[in-house]
This record gives C-alpha cells, structure tokens and sequence, in this order.
C-alpha cells in the first residue's frame, strides 16, 4: 500500500469523519471527540480479553482431575544444605486447586461468577453512551418481525444460548451441581440478554422488542433443558460467519452470519441402527439474510439443508479436547450443503 494512501487511511481525523458519517449522516455535522472514538474500540478489545479469560477458566474448570501431588519435583536447596519442595512449586499448585472447580458451592466464587456479568451490564452501558443514536430514550415497543428477514431472531437464541452456557461454566467452576449450573445459567444467560434488550428500548433507532425476548427464552430454555431431558444433547445450534464487507461488526452483519440448527442423528438411533450413522455427523438446516445491510434492510433469504460435523463424535480423546468439545459445537464448520432458497442449488463448503 503506498505510503501516503495508508497515511489517508488511518490518519484519525479522517477515520473519525468515516465514524460520524456511518452512524449519523453526512448532513448532520456532529463531531465525537477523539477520546470516544478511540474508547469503542478499546471497549471491544477488553470485552473479547475477558471472554478469552473466561473461555481459560471454563475450560481448566472442566478438567475432571488434576496433577497429583506426586508429581512436585523435590528441588535441593544449596543454601539450607537439605532437599525441600520450593514455595514456586506451592505456589503453582495453589493456582491449579483455584482453576479447578470447587467440590461445593462458595460464595466468592459465586460473587465473582456474578460479578463479571455485572462489569459485561457496565461495560455496554459505557460503550453504547459512545454513540449518539443510542440511550437516547424515551422507551418505546415494537415488534420488528422482519426488519432483518428474522436473520436477528436465530441470532437472538443463539446468544443466549451461548451466554447460558458461559454462565453455568461459571457456576460449575463455583461448586455447583450440573443441573443447578445448568438453571442458574440459562436463568442469568437470559437476564442478561433481557438487559441488552431493554437498552435497545432507549435507542433513537431501537425498540424493546418482545420477539426478541422470546428468542431468547428458547435459546436459553433449549440450555437448561439439556440437564433434565438428554436427548437435547443431540440438538445445537450453531453459527458460521464471514465478514460480508458491511461496516457492522459480526453481532449486526447479518449478511456475515448464518444459523444453522444440527441433529445428530447417531444420537437418536436405535442401538442396531447407530451403525449406519456416524457419530460424527450431523444433518443441518441453516439460514441467513442476504443482499442488504442492517441499516436498510435485506432483499432475500438463504436456506440451506446438509451436513454438519459433530465434535464429540470425532476418535479424539484427552480431557483438554473434553473441555473444548462444549465450545466447538457452538461452530458450525464449512460442509456440503442443498441450498433451497432463493434459488436451488449444491455448495460444496456452505458456510
């Protein structure tokens, strides 16, 4: 890239004109200070750290046993003449026995469980004050069926379904039973996305949408549901994303997303008839919006029907992939697909 167009390019003034003009038009002369408009990056930034960190702890949490104490090296020490175990090695275990999950409920595990939620309820009040079209107020209500041709809906499900999931991580690493995880999980999955949708409601272009807030319930309904009836275990939604070229980020680029629901049908199998289904393969219906943008709407709908791969029937073992196992299976990985809509035909990696 020449020197000077890649100047133009990232030269903050012009990126900031870039900000005000997509979000608030070129006819409305408002100008953001840079201090805002650098700070909603950085928010975005923190708010992907923290679920990095989050995914380490579910994931350690899950870990069905630890290293025994066995397996401490014992260090001679020149200066006290004697063989001693090193307070590092102490150290290093304690952070283990913190990673692991408590065999019984404790209350600072719970605060903290419940505390990173309300630092995420903190942090989208401070990031949405850095748009003008947002918490404007007053409150309104409106049922948007199709303003997005329902792509916003399966995504509504899906993340509540995900947020259920990421909170009984939580609960589990906390002390709590699967079941009690599973419930207090889809119950603060839910309220937390109930919460994104009642700042939606004080939007200059948003509304509280009970449509949305039903999504919702099924996404986080379809969570809890897996502790009490185990053939939902055979069930999960899904979600593939490309960057469509929309100036969106990926929660909003519908165009970028599609929702796909598999069935493993393995799972559902007689036992004499499992053989002739593989494990790791799942039948799946998917959809999406396509040719448009969030602003203006979208001009049709995709839906696919095809193939779908199953992480946990795959022949890998180890309890590292036990752990990941849950989050894979949030994805869904390129796989021929029959596309019905809006015109018939075969993708090879439909995505």
């Amino acid at each position: 890239m020449p020197r000077e167009l890649h100047r133009q390019i990232f030269d903050s003034s012009t990126l900031e004109k870039h900000f005000v003009r997509l979000f608030h038009g070129a006819d409305q002369p408002i100008r953001l200070s840079r201090i805002r408009f650098i700070c909603a990056p950085a928010l975005t930034c923190i708010r992907n750290l923290a679920l990095a960190a989050g995914l380490l702890v579910a994931v350690s949490a899950c870990a069905q046993e630890a290293r025994p104490d066995s397996d401490l090296v014992e260090i001679p020490d020149a200066r006290a003449g004697t063989d001693s175990t090193h307070a590092v090695a102490q150290n290093g275990a304690s952070v283990l026995d913190w990673l692991r999950a408590a065999e019984e409920p404790e209350p600072l595990r719970t605060t903290a469980v419940v505390g990173v939620g309300a630092g995420f309820a903190v942090g989208e009040v401070f990031r949405r004050k850095q748009d003008n079209r947002r918490l404007t107020g007053p409150f309104t209500v409106e049922n948007d069926w199709s303003s997005t041709r329902w792509a916003d809906k399966f995504g509504h499900a899906f993340f509540a379904h995900y947020m259920s999931q990421s909170f009984a991580a939580g609960y589990r690493w906390a002390g709590y039973g699967n079941r009690k995880a599973a419930v207090l999980g889809a119950a603060s999955g839910f309220t937390g996305m109930l919460y994104y949708e009642v700042l939606d409601g004080f939007g200059r272009f948003e509304n509280f949408s009970p449509i949305d807030v039903a999504a919702n319930g099924i996404g986080a309904g379809l969570f809890a549901g897996r502790a009490y009836v185990p053939a939902l275990e055979h069930i999960h939604l899904k979600m593939s994303f490309w960057p469509s070229g929309d100036d969106c980020d990926y929660t909003c680029d519908y165009e970028g997303q599609t929702a796909w629901m598999t069935v493993n049908p393995h799972g559902f199998a007689t036992e004499s008839a499992q053989r002739y289904f593989p494990p790791w393969l799942n039948l799946a219906v998917g959809y999406g919006a396509r040719n448009g943008d969030v602003r203006f709407g979208y001009e049709e709908s995709v839906v696919y029907f095809g193939l779908d791969f199953e992480p946990a029937g795959l022949p890998i073992e180890g309890k590292v992939w036990e752990a990941l196992v849950p989050w894979l299976q949030f994805v869904h990985f390129p796989a021929p697909a029959l596309r019905l809509s809006p015109d018939v035909g075969i993708e090879a990696f439909a995505y």
